[in-house]
């Protein structure tokens, strides 16, 4: 069985202003708990490029 899980994401107007937040349902069935560590894998890469782009910086 699929997770149903409770989201919120910001709204925004056409003209770019926020407009408040928005709750929606997001559901999470088993097969995509699966592909998840690549998913954590990308997130570390472009954590770790982020903090090779800053130090350059520095």
């Amino acid at each position: 069985m699929p997770q149903k899980i409770k989201k919120r994401r910001k709204i925004q107007t056409e003209d770019g202003s926020d407009a408040g937040w928005e709750e929606y349902h997001d559901y999470i069935f088993p097969d995509d708990e699966a592909s998840q560590p690549n998913l954590k894998l990308l997130a570390m890469a472009k954590k770790w490029k982020q903090q090779m782009e800053d130090d350059e910086e520095s």
